[in-house]
């Protein structure tokens, strides 16, 4: 059987729309309304029109491939979600996967099937006829849409036909592109101003955002709206109705529209699959921008009321904000992410969220298609956090695991990817608890900048974390370089003793058979079999203390145990593993430590860090060249243990002692010095030992650690 995200017993209907264009916005309000009424779940997949004209937005026509009959039961399709696709034969080809199944497409035609368009040419001539007629105007230019978006395209040979009809002739330097953004109607006004050095009556602008950014870019220069720039929209979307000065604009019938596409998708739901096209009438609308003084008859109890609302949410939702970033910056990882979610939703009116994060592996082998597995992030059903099922894998087109399935009253709930540059991380799946769904991309997109963040730092971590244990094992190549190093000599000796034996026997052994030997040279024989081999024995004798010693400080460095040491013995061992080190420079190592002093804890800890600061202090104290001391103190005051480690080196520069123990952080790096040996130190006094570790310096005098822990 096969899983439906919804299992209320309710139609599901989905809406492909432009989650940048203000008119997908406000049908969206109408259409969820009408759902609302009807008791209908509505499955919202938002798309960026601007996919071509930003680089960083690649990846929303993911929600394409979220398409299919196990997800919703019908589809009603917005224009602008189409247009981001330069050809409709390769949108048809995206679109395959999603079958016969109930489809109507809103503000488009599109062959085999049923549509719901707006006669956009009456109304736009109409607008540009009041203008010619009524106010006697010639010199009109225009910010139009892309030159393949099929409605730019539209408004375009209107525009000009108008031109044609009343003989006014066709300017190129009047004619700009934008992008249907209010920042491309600014940028539309200053290339016809500064680039073009067009002369021009009015402003005509293919949709009310870009008409709204013309206004802000005029107004800026100086220019007062209608007295000195007349201004015309596409669309009456909502906020151009109230504002400041509300926008001359074509109406479309958006109400009407959301109404004709939804009774259209229900009844191929309920088996009429004939297709239809069914055409609405759009009609200009005066206001102040033309220069008609129209008095504008608004509800205005509910205008304040809806105002009030809206600031509130905006509030709400950029304290979410500050509040997120805040405390995920402080403690930088998933779980201080997800409960700032969870805390943030119930004061956003979110009901119900759901965050998926999209197999790694598969991501990166096809980018912007997603992959066959992603992972639960964060599971938010019925205002209650579903821990259980975080990190469970799952099926990447179910949109959720199985166990989530929404069963509890009619929803509305908006899908969108997330992503950060050309990287696919994954989606997120709210309900629509607030009026206005352009907070939802909002929140969206700061979740992917703020879980790319967290990424970025667990990926540091791991590095780092490798980086460390590679300097442990650096710390244990130089135990292995003393040993081998120390243990050649007595063994190369016994070699030698022994070779001694051996002729010394085969010698007397000759004599004798020959009845050569004197009892003289017997015993002189036996005197020096005697030395040799008591020579031998010392000297394996010392090589099997080497090798015990190389046994217990390497086991120490690999092992998490805790145990009993005697520290002078310890020290002794540890300065002997790094004698390859000291050998050849001139630096007297001086142990202050009281020979019975026995410590419980972790030797491979206190074997790091003694071994980190010699080597600390022959890198950055001393010069190859150069006379030196270091002095080692451990003693135990009360029940904490006190080492006191000091050179009389160059010391270290003031500004630089708040960093030692970052990681990384190094004034040697020409030298090879990684600036990980002191953060080694500093993680193993603070993280193993529960202790404490400072360090005080003047140049040109050295420095000194002091380190304190709890005796184990």
């Amino acid at each position: 059987m096969s899983f439906k995200v919804f299992d209320n017993k309710r139609p599901t209907i989905g809406v492909l729309m432009d989650s940048l264009n203000a008119f997908d916005e406000y049908f969206e309000q109408e259409f969820a309304y009408l759902c609302n009424k009807m008791d209908l779940n509505l499955l919202l997949f938002p798309e960026e029109l601007a996919t071509r004209f930003r680089s960083d937005k690649k990846g929303t026509n993911i929600a394409f491939q979220f398409l299919n009959s196990n997800a919703i039961d019908g589809l009603v399709l917005m224009n602008n979600a189409i247009s981001i696709y330069e050809e409709e034969e390769q949108f048809r080809r995206v679109f395959e996967k999603y079958g016969k199944h109930p489809l109507v497409c809103v503000g488009n035609d599109l062959e085999g099937v049923t549509t719901v368009v707006e006669d956009g040419r009456s109304g736009l001539r109409g607008a540009l006829r009041h203008l010619i007629e009524d106010h006697d105007y010639r010199e009109i230019a225009i910010i139009n849409g892309e030159k393949t978006h099929r409605h730019a395209v539209n408004r375009f040979n209107t525009y000009k036909e108008m031109l044609e009809e009343y003989g006014i002739p066709y300017d190129e330097k009047r004619v700009v592109q934008g992008d249907y953004t209010v920042e491309s109607g600014r940028q539309g006004v200053a290339k016809l101003l500064d680039e073009n050095k067009a002369t021009f009556e009015a402003i005509f602008a293919a949709n009310d955002e870009m008409a709204i950014g013309a206004m802000e870019e005029l107004i800026r220069r100086g220019y007062r709206i209608p007295e000195d720039m007349k201004i015309l929209g596409y669309d009456d979307i909502r906020p151009v109705q109230f504002d400041f000065s509300p926008l001359s604009t074509v109406s479309q019938p958006v109400r009407e529209m959301a109404k004709a596409a939804l009774e259209q998708v229900l009844a191929q739901i309920q088996g009429d699959m004939s297709v239809k096209k069914i055409v609405l009438p759009s009609h200009f609308v005066k206001r102040n921008t033309c220069g008609c003084s129209v008095e504008v008859m608004v509800n205005r109890e509910h205008l304040v009321h809806q105002g009030i609302e809206r600031i509130i949410q905006d509030q709400e939702y950029k304290s979410f904000m500050m509040q997120s970033v805040h405390e995920v910056a402080s403690a930088g990882d998933t779980e201080a992410l997800r409960e700032s979610i969870v805390q943030a939703l119930p004061h956003l009116g979110i009901r119900n969220m759901f965050l998926a994060l999209y197999d790694k592996e598969a991501k990166e082998v096809q980018q912007w298609k997603i992959p066959l597995k992603s992972s639960v992030f964060l599971a938010y059903r019925e205002m209650e956090r579903i821990r259980e099922v975080e990190g469970r894998e799952f099926v990447t087109e179910e949109i959720i695991p199985r166990e989530l399935q929404l069963v509890d009253g009619r929803k509305t709930m908006i899908l969108g990817p997330l992503y950060f540059h050309e990287e696919l991380l994954g989606y997120t799946f709210f309900e629509l608890g607030m009026q206005y769904a352009r907070i939802y991309e909002s929140i969206r997109k700061q979740i992917a900048t703020i879980l790319k963040f967290i990424l970025l730092l667990e990926d540091i971590r791991q590095t780092q974390e490798r980086l460390i244990e590679s300097e442990k094992m650096a710390a244990l190549a130089n135990l292995v370089a003393g040993v081998a190093h120390e243990i050649n000599t007595p063994i190369g000796v016994s070699v030698a003793a022994a070779s001694y034996l051996e002729k010394q026997n085969r010698d007397m052994a000759a004599a004798y058979e020959a009845g050569k030997v004197k009892k003289s040279e017997f015993e002189q024989f036996l005197d020096n079999n005697l030395e040799t081999a008591s020579i031998l024995m010392q000297n394996l004798n010392k090589a099997g203390e080497l090798v015990n010693s190389f046994k217990n400080i390497s086991v120490d460095q690999t092992s998490e145990q805790k145990r009993i040491f005697q520290v002078r013995s310890y020290l002794d061992q540890i300065l002997l593993s790094l004698k390859p080190k000291l050998k050849d420079r001139d630096v007297d190592v001086h142990i202050d430590c009281d020979e019975e002093l026995a410590v419980l804890g972790y030797p491979g800890a206190f074997s790091q860090i003694i071994t980190n600061l010699v080597l600390n202090s022959l890198s950055h104290a001393f010069r190859e060249d150069e006379e030196g001391t270091i002095r080692i103190q451990v003693e135990k005051v009360r029940e904490k243990v006190r080492l006191v480690y000091s050179d009389n080196g160059k010391g270290i520069p003031e500004e630089d002692l708040d960093r030692i123990f970052e990681p990384f952080y190094t004034t040697n790096r020409s030298g090879g010095g990684t600036g990980l040996g002191l953060n080694v130190i500093y993680n193993l006094v603070r993280q193993k030992l529960d202790g404490q570790i400072r360090c005080t310096s003047k140049q040109g005098k050295g420095c000194r650690f002091e380190v304190e822990w709890k005796e184990q």
